[in-house]
């Protein structure tokens, strides 16, 4: 399981690749995962759930812009897996002596609270650093190859 947390380390995003498979319909390799954010106040869980799949090739651009904006090649990025489950935009800090970035995830919340229409958004937004980056990143790669 990769793990970033912000850096007050009271919110924690656990993104866990479980299988890879090749999906007929797409005609694409996906990966499924398990998603946990928690945060001091409440736990924003998608586990064993069959359809919160992401693109392997999807995964694979995160990961590079992830890389991008820890080197600080990109200012923001933003990514979301095929059904939107939760979207991640990431935007660097505009004052060049700053390692930190905000990292805000977005939950459609017709999807979060299982119904067909999709409403308003619920967010959460934290900041990280450089270091907690890469680390989350690191983790990512680790799975990505033992998948």
């Amino acid at each position: 399981m990769s793990l970033l947390f912000n850096e007050f380390k009271n919110i924690s995003l656990n993104l866990e690749l479980v299988e890879s498979f090749y999906d007929e319909f797409l005609e694409k390799t996906v990966i499924r995962i398990d998603f946990k954010l928690i945060t001091p106040h409440k736990i924003y869980s998608y586990e064993n759930r069959p359809n919160l799949i992401l693109w392997k090739v999807a995964l694979e651009s995160l990961l590079k812009n992830l890389k991008q904006l820890n080197l600080g090649e990109v200012n923001e990025i933003s990514f979301y897996p095929i059904d939107m489950y939760f979207i991640f935009e990431i935007i660097r800090s505009e004052t060049p002596d700053e390692n930190t970035m905000q990292w805000t995830i977005k939950f459609p919340s017709g999807i979060y609270y299982g119904v067909e229409s999709a409403g308003y958004e619920e967010s959460i937004t934290f900041r990280i650093d450089d270091f907690l980056l890469k680390e989350f990143i690191d983790g990512l790669e680790k799975e990505l190859v033992m998948i």
